[in-house]
Order: structure tokens, then C-alpha cells, then sequence
């Protein structure tokens, strides 16, 4: 995988800003970050927004059109709400998610980095078809995030013999990046200056070098933030989201031909009634 998780390069509605500090557009840049790539049966990167952008799939397929896709869903309104606590923890932002929520909706500039997208992001249905469209569904793997938190072994193993790759897992860690917040309000500034420096890849202390990356990523996390118990979502942001998604929920079902498990949309349903 590449050492830059999300570099962007397939995305041309990112711009360059806090949220996309490492949007890469030259070419050769790009290629760089697989240089040690070598013989590896596998070679990827996984930048989120490809699923939202709509010129995503036509610019992967022209540079790489054997490439094997993997899309996570998960639940939009559940989504929606994480990226708004990712937000909060990481800016200090203190407005409520309903008023975020409006405040993005109402926001023109539907691009990465000028706008959250919080509703935007949930649009599955066209997304995936895109990628249906483009690649054909041999060629795309849709995981469902509930699911594959239950079987996680499982999901891993399908991904491997979907990608080709000639190997299985056994047990996995336990949960990654749980609900946290801020020890101090001091920490956010903290984490944000550990962040730029990470990004500019100034190793202020020798023996960083010697750690390896996963260790330099979650210690400052470790140090300046402390888990807590996830607060619910304000009833009104529901009900403003499930009236823009249960439709496309519907839809999508139809596209994947099958159920989902998103039953804070599917409620929706029964609240009509």
C-alpha cells in the first residue's frame, strides 16, 4: 500500500486544503509512493473520496483498467454523524451536528475541502454504479461496514482471494480508532502540530526513526486524547437524514440485489406509518 494512505491523485474535485493537505497531482509523484512496490502480487492505496468523485472512475480506469475496486458502505446516517465527531475532535469544533449538518447542506461549493459533504458523501446509489458501470461488478467488491465488523476474518480472507493474493489471516487486533476526546482543549493544538509535522516529515526526535510507523501515528493519539462513551444523535438530524436517504437506501438495494442493515435509514419506513 502506499506509505501516503490518501494521496487524491484520482480525484479532481479535492482541493488542496487542511482536509487534503497531501493532494497529489503530478504523475511522477504519484508513481514514487509505489517505488518499492517491487514483485508485490498486490499494489493499491485507498483515498475515500474516490467513491464520492464522479470523475474517480474514469481516471483510474484510464491509467489501470485490470484494477480491482474495494468500496466500504456503511450505514449513511452513522457516517454522516462520524465524520461530524472526526471533525469535532480533531478542530474543537463546538456547534451542535444538526446545525453543522444545515450548515453544510446549505453550503454551494460541493467540493472536498470546501465542503464536509456530510449528506454528499451518503449518495451511494450513483456511486457505486459508476464503478459498476465503468469497471464491471467482477471487478468490484462491495463490503458492508456492519457486516464486516462481525466477521472480520472472513471479510479479510474474501478481499485476499478478490485481489488474488495467495494468503489468509487468523485472529485480528480489536477495534480501531474508538470513540475519543480532547484531555485538554490544549491537545487539539498538540495533535494538530504532530499532524504538521508528520506531513512534512520532520523527525524532531532521532528515535522516532527507530519506531515504527503505526507507533509514531497512535502515541501522540495515546498521550492527548481519552476514550469516551459516543454521545447519540440529536433526533431532528436523523429525521432530516433519513428523508433524504431512505429512497436512495431503496435504490441501492435494487443495484446490490439484496438487504441492508442500515436501520436508522430503513426505520424511516415504519415512522411514516
Amino acid at each position: 500500500m502506499s506509505p501516503l494512505k490518501e494521496p487524491f491523485y484520482f480525484a479532481p474535485n479535492a482541493v488542496q486544503t487542511s482536509d487534503a493537505s497531501d493532494v497529489i497531482r503530478d504523475k511522477k509523484e504519484y508513481l514514487k509512493l509505489f517505488r518499492n512496490a517491487g514483485v508485490y502480487t498486490a499494489i493499491g492505496e485507498a483515498t475515500p473520496i474516490y467513491l464520492w468523485d464522479p470523475d474517480a472512475p474514469r481516471l483510474i480506469h484510464q491509467a489501470v483498467p485490470h484494477a480491482r475496486i474495494i468500496i466500504i458502505l456503511r450505514d449513511p446516517i452513522e457516517r454522516a454523524y462520524s465524520n461530524y465527531l472526526m471533525k469535532m475532535k480533531y478542530s474543537g469544533m463546538k456547534s451542535s451536528f444538526y446545525d453543522e449538518l444545515m450548515r453544510d447542506y446549505k453550503n454551494q461549493e460541493k467540493l472536498f475541502g470546501r465542503s464536509h459533504l456530510y449528506v454528499e458523501f451518503g449518495m451511494y446509489y450513483q456511486q457505486v454504479r459508476r464503478y459498476f458501470d465503468i469497471f464491471g461488478r467482477e471487478q468490484v467488491k462491495v463490503i458492508i461496514f456492519e457486516e464486516f465488523v462481525q466477521h472480520v476474518e472472513q471479510t479479510v480472507n474474501e478481499i485476499l482471494a478478490f485481489l488474488g493474493v495467495n494468503y489468509t489471516v487468523g485472529t485480528t487486533r480489536g477495534q480501531y480508532n474508538p470513540y475519543s476526546v480532547p484531555r485538554t482543549p490544549l491537545a487539539v493544538w498538540i495533535f494538530a502540530f504532530f499532524r504538521w509535522l508528520r506531513s512534512k516529515n520532520i523527525k524532531f526526535y532521532k528515535i522516532l526513526t527507530l519506531l515504527p510507523d503505526s507507533v509514531v501515528e497512535s502515541l501522540p493519539e495515546k498521550i492527548l486524547f481519552k476514550r469516551k462513551q459516543k454521545p447519540k444523535i440529536e433526533p431532528k438530524a436523523v429525521k432530516f437524514l433519513q428523508e433524504i436517504y431512505y429512497d436512495e437506501v431503496i435504490r441501492l438495494e435494487l443495484l446490490l440485489g439484496r438487504s441492508l442493515p442500515w436501520y436508522t435509514v430503513l426505520d424511516y419506513d415504519n415512522n411514516k406509518r
